[in-house]
């Protein structure tokens, strides 16, 4: 799929194993999934039925494993929306994963951890608010899983087709019943602490810490992640932000984990922002402006 926006690797951060990565043209409908005491292969399958059946199938990444378990959805009605799962620190692979769709859960597939060996593992959720997972990525060796990641789009992207400001957007997959207003309001995404702020709506935003040639280089969107921090009390913020415009991404400014979030990108650009902040910045949001 085009444009979708690549979020991740979790997982071992060292340059390990071969790198592999499965971006198809169609919305996912299989995932094989192999694992014993760990993850030990996956697999997918995508199916575009747009125009003409398009059927693709992923190479097998990494290994065999104990056990082999298939999850199918039911596309376009289903769709992935997120992903969590655990790295082994130890032995610096992923032990566990679990998928979810608009409609269900799938797994834990993998080891269980409990309580008692819980400090040897990290948790991750590979999700984005109003995101669709479009495809993955990763690294693998010969019989394991080191990381992966997702390629993520807004589901106005995927789903509906050209909207404008205010209006509903009309469904461009015909079995799917989709009523999305493009607000041009979106978020803010994160904690529920702060006083809240609005530097309003302006014709382009300039600089975000960056500086923008305003000429030709606008914001078309922002992902994030928020999550709690010790230091704010345990209370949630905002712990990394990306930037992307029509010409390159800015960032991650922070640390990718936590709850995944991003702006709408569909046919639009940033013109302001809005949010919440104390000590920290507990919640960002976005003023949109559509083609």
């Amino acid at each position: 799929m085009e444009d979708s926006i690549k979020l991740g690797p979790w997982g071992s951060q060292h340059q390990r194993g071969t790198h592999w990565s499965f971006k198809p043209k169609g919305l996912l409908t299989e995932i094989i999934i192999s694992h014993g005491h760990f993850i030990e292969s996956i697999s997918f399958k995508s199916d575009d039925r747009n125009e003409t059946i398009n059927i693709e199938y992923s190479k097998k990444f990494a290994g065999v494993g104990i056990k082999t378990d298939k999850v199918s959805l039911d596309s376009p009605r289903e769709y992935l929306t997120s992903v969590s799962g655990t790295h082994d620190i130890h032995n610096d692979v992923i032990q566990s994963l679990c998928f979810y769709t608009n409609r269900a859960k799938y797994g834990p597939f993998g080891t269980k951890l409990d309580k008692y060996n819980m400090y040897n593992y990290h948790d991750f959720n590979l999700s984005m608010e109003g995101g669709v997972i479009v495809g993955f990525h990763g690294c693998s060796g010969g019989i394991l899983l080191y990381n992966i990641g997702v390629y993520v789009k807004h589901a106005a992207d995927v789903f509906l087709s050209s909207p404008r400001p205010g209006q509903i957007a009309t469904n461009k997959v015909t079995d799917v019943v989709l009523n999305v207003e493009m607000s041009r309001e979106a978020g803010p995404w994160g904690g529920n602490k702060g006083k809240s702020w609005d530097d309003g709506v302006s014709s382009a935003v300039e600089q975000v810490n960056i500086k923008l040639d305003c000429s030709n280089e606008y914001l078309v969107g922002m992902v994030g992640f928020y999550g709690p921090i010790e230091e704010n009390g345990g209370f949630e913020a905002v712990r990394s932000i990306s930037f992307y415009t029509n010409k390159e991404k800015y960032g991650p400014f922070g640390t990718e984990i936590g709850t995944g979030f991003g702006s709408p990108t569909f046919n639009g650009k940033i013109v302001g922002f809005h949010g919440r902040s104390g000590a920290y910045l507990d919640a960002i949001g976005v003023h949109m402006e559509y083609f």
